[in-house]
């Protein structure tokens, strides 16, 4: 609008305020630049910095002036949904019970698009309303039912747009009756974007169902926060694999339980607070600068299989000693390695590839291994410390090679 419009309109206000009239234009121009709700993108006009701020006021200004016939008649207008749900917030009771009793005439026929839209917006504006009559509230969450569970990936998306008021009603739908609608219901819990629905979704989570896994874990990029992780998929029996890049990923690998499987990529931070975890079979660690080296492998004693990639600031690998249950041992990185003596001790030991140790002088630490059947080193002549039993089993890298570098 045209900043004297606007003034104008300010000045028929301000005598209530107890101000003077003739300072509009200076008082409209202070809040242009300092409330940070007024903006003046063009010289000469002012309008909201937001769109939400032009939605409230502008209910402020219907509950204000009682036009509660314009708002039933606009009630399912789409670009009106905002300012409807505000004037739900802010209006008197007597003021919501009239428009929710006009829309409710407008609902449509059940078993449409339409009526499914309306009847969760209309729920959406009655958790909004302070007061209400119940027997209004009952027949407003009587034909929400008719709508609930959602039965696709479409439904659960668009259920969640109605926000937190959608939480509690879902919460009744996380019993066995309805399991093939828990992943849908757990995606529209998701799709609220609201933290109001961690408490739900944890009990989702005890059902001990992966699809409903699957989702609450996907979930995650939405939620990166400790609380999430300890609330919602701590109680997650079916993750099984995680992948670990930063802190967030850290605190929930400490709070699972059943992981199988861990890769932990580009996480440069401290070890200390890692939880003991006995199930964890297969672990692999990329482009890892782990402070004390690898003495964090004592919190994995079931490991079975290590991968060590890209990671050539690790030059303490004393803590492989600690996983007497490893099979299989890949180090892909250019590490200053010359010995592998910390291998003693690794009975179980079948796999050993470390093909880009390029600094390797000793190998004989192998020869110790009751179980190795294959192994893969970086040059021809490294073979030639292994003992006559081996010669028969081990994989040489490239049978052409010169014996030196």
């Amino acid at each position: 609008m045209p900043h004297e419009a606007v003034a104008e309109q300010l000045r028929i206000f301000l005598p209530a305020l107890g101000l003077e009239e003739g300072k509009s234009s200076n008082i409209l121009r202070f809040l242009t630049e300092r409330s940070q709700i007024l903006r003046s993108p063009d010289e000469g006009f002012v309008d909201f910095s937001h769109k939400t701020f032009q939605e409230y006021f502008y209910a402020r200004r219907i509950v204000d002036a009682n036009l509660r016939e314009l708002v039933a008649y606009e009630f399912f207008v789409p670009d009106r949904a905002e300012v409807v749900l505000f004037v739900s917030a802010l209006a008197p009771s007597e003021f919501v019970e009239y428009i929710v009793g006009k829309a409710m005439l407008q609902l449509g026929k059940p078993n449409t698009s339409q009526f499914r839209d309306r009847a969760i917006f209309l729920h959406s504006c009655v958790t909004e309303a302070a007061e209400m009559n119940v027997e209004l509230r009952n027949f407003v969450a009587a034909k929400l039912s008719m709508v609930l569970p959602p039965k696709t990936v479409e439904e659960a998306e668009n259920l969640g747009l109605a926000g937190r008021s959608i939480i509690e009603p879902l919460s009744r739908f996380a019993a066995p009756r309805f399991k093939k609608n828990w992943p849908h219901c757990a995606a529209a819990l998701v799709a609220t974007m609201d933290e109001e629905a961690f408490p739900v979704l944890a009990r989702f989570a005890t059902l001990n169902d992966k699809a409903v896994d699957d989702v609450l874990l996907g979930a995650k990029r939405f939620f990166e926060s400790n609380r999430y992780n300890k609330v919602v998929l701590s109680n997650c029996s079916h993750i099984d694999r995680l992948l670990v890049r930063d802190a967030f990923d850290f605190d929930l690998m400490n709070a699972l339980k059943g992981l199988c499987e861990i890769e932990i990529k580009s996480y440069n931070e401290s070890f200390d607070s890692l939880t003991r975890k006995e199930s964890v079979r297969t672990l692999k660690l990329t482009s890892v600068d782990p402070p004390d080296g690898l003495d964090f492998l004592e919190y994995f004693p079931h490991l079975t299989k290590l991968e060590i990639i890209e990671s050539p600031h690790i030059d303490n690998f004393r803590g492989v000693r600690f996983c007497r249950e490893l099979e299989e041992l890949k180090i892909e990185t250019e590490s200053d390695i010359t010995s592998l003596e910390f291998l003693a001790g690794l009975d179980q030991l079948r796999i050993l590839d470390v093909s880009e140790c390029m600094e390797l002088t000793d190998v004989r630490a192998i020869n110790g291994l009751k179980k190795i059947k294959d192994v893969t080193l970086p040059y021809a002549s490294l073979y030639e410390q292994l003992s006559p039993r081996l010669n028969k089993v081990v994989e040489l890298l490239d049978k052409d090679a010169d014996s030196y570098f």
